[in-house]
């Protein structure tokens, strides 16, 4: 992508007399929620084996002789990792996929151990260097009272799932009609999956397969990166969103970030959004994202989320220890022309979150506005971040270069503190209005950076994306 016009003159900022009305003006406050089916406190799920016995029985060659294990990143596979589309790409790579040999055969085949009321096997799969590691599971056959659960064999105390045919019923299916789910990711080179049979059902009666890994080599809790990928981080000009006040510490708990595997060419990136409320208030767990990154049914099924990404206070550093992760959406709709895409989430977010309020109430011009994102700096991705700044125009985008239109399908922004990032695509922009703040639109493209902090971005309409919106979050219409 050639680098986007950066200003906007004065002479084009004085045709914008009046900024249009939209065919249709709603506003919706936002609302906190909690999560229905569980708490925090909830008791975390468990193997069925003691976490403890795992290494005696893998030394002993208890249950690893499946375990797939490929070689390092090649220097093509690094070159693929550290490309990007133009300067002002504000989606993130993180990751990559690598296909997986199929060398875990038939089920029949497995090492099964008896446990009570039933038996498991380990599937395992490890990309070395990797700092975090997730898998897309391809699944024919999945009775009931199966089930699958994943964890890192360095942490086997933090289990994820169970996951059954309960959970896969709605995910996406190959051409061949199975099952393809992505697992939650977890920390290091390394993923264990649990499967679990009932007495009742027989190896042969499940079809499991692992035909591909994402290998991610920057993980935002820890902090690590793999070395000799991602350039080193030097400096950082973001502010931190525990510094706000109050009220935008509670939109803030309305963004969040996620990984995602790219349908075109396989590589995992790094996005942002934002949880909506709708105008009936049904507590739908609705997220809203750009487009250029998640723009149909199988990506969705493969974000992976966290949560509560941010510090506690301001000044701490513990933004890590905090965060929680979900897995998987279900697609909605989606735009190129908006650059907006809606899901909504398979999982309830932890907690209480809140679901922010928008508005389709065009921008006013030098209107206040504010955002809150997480952003990718070199080798880490920022806990929650903020940016405050005003905006300018609307416009599109022709030649790459923007050209100013009352009609236009982005709104441009420029900031007086913070910037955006690559990581942030698709998080949120809130007009700081008299009644509260409002969503009016997501992050497409830009040029702010740490050392160009007045370039400009380029946010979507929340006017212009309602139409396609509305079945959903307007349901009463």
């Amino acid at each position: 992508m050639k680098p986007l016009l950066t200003t906007i003159s004065a002479t084009a900022l004085a045709l914008m007399l009046t900024c249009p009305a939209s065919a249709e003006e709603v506003k919706v406050d936002g609302a906190a929620f909690a999560n229905p089916t569980a708490s925090l406190e909830a008791a975390p799920d468990k193997l069925h084996l003691d976490p403890a016995t795992l290494p005696q029985r893998a030394s002993r060659g208890g249950f690893n002789q499946s375990d797939v294990v490929l070689p390092g990143l090649t220097v093509e596979e690094i070159k693929r990792l550290q490309q990007t589309d133009g300067s002002n790409e504000r989606g993130l790579r993180v990751g990559i996929g690598r296909d997986i040999p199929d060398s875990f055969g038939e089920a029949s085949g497995w090492n099964w151990v008896a446990v009570d009321g039933g038996k498991v096997a380990y599937l395992g799969v490890t990309s070395p260097g990797a700092v975090r590691i997730r898998a897309q599971l391809q699944v024919g056959e999945l009775p009931e009272g199966v089930e699958l659960r994943f964890f890192a064999p360095t942490e086997a105390a933090t289990v994820y799932g169970p996951f059954t045919r309960t959970e896969l019923a709605n995910q996406p299916k190959d051409a061949a009609g199975k099952t393809l789910f992505w697992s939650p990711s977890v920390a290091g080179d390394a993923l264990k999956v649990e499967v679990f049979l009932p007495d009742e059902v027989e190896p042969a009666a499940i079809q499991v397969g692992i035909p591909q890994l994402s290998h991610i080599v920057l993980d935002p809790l820890s902090g690590k990166s793999q070395d000799g990928v991602l350039e080193a981080n030097t400096a950082s000009c973001f502010i931190d969103a525990a510094c706000l006040t109050p009220e935008w510490q509670q939109i803030g708990r309305s963004a969040g970030g996620y990984f995602y595997h790219d349908d075109q060419d396989g590589h995992t990136g790094f996005c942002s959004g934002t949880l909506v409320n709708t105008t009936v208030g049904n507590k739908v767990p609705y997220f809203l994202t750009a487009n250029h990154c998640v723009d149909s049914a199988t990506e969705a099924s493969s974000m992976n989320f966290f949560w509560q990404y941010a510090n506690s206070a301001c000044g701490s550093n513990d933004a890590g220890q905090r965060a929680l992760f979900t897995s998987g959406a279900k697609f909605l709709t989606t735009s190129a022309d908006v650059d907006t895409t809606l899901v909504q989430l398979n999982d309830y977010p932890p907690g209480v979150s809140y679901f922010t309020g928008w508005s389709t109430t065009a921008f006013n011009p030098q209107e206040q506005v504010g955002g809150v994102l997480h952003a990718g700096f070199e080798d880490s991705i920022t806990p929650k971040a903020y940016a405050q700044g005003d905006f300018l125009a609307f416009l599109d985008i022709v030649n790459h270069q923007a050209v100013v239109s009352n009609a236009g399908k982005r709104a441009a922004v420029q900031w007086t503190h913070g910037i955006t990032a690559p990581g942030s695509s698709g998080s949120g922009l809130w007009a700081v209005q008299s009644d509260g703040y409002y969503l009016k639109g997501l992050l497409s493209s830009g040029t702010s950076s740490c050392s160009n902090p007045t370039g400009l971005d380029f946010y979507t309409r929340m006017d212009q994306a309602y139409p396609m919106l509305k079945p959903w979050l307007n349901p009463a219409k």
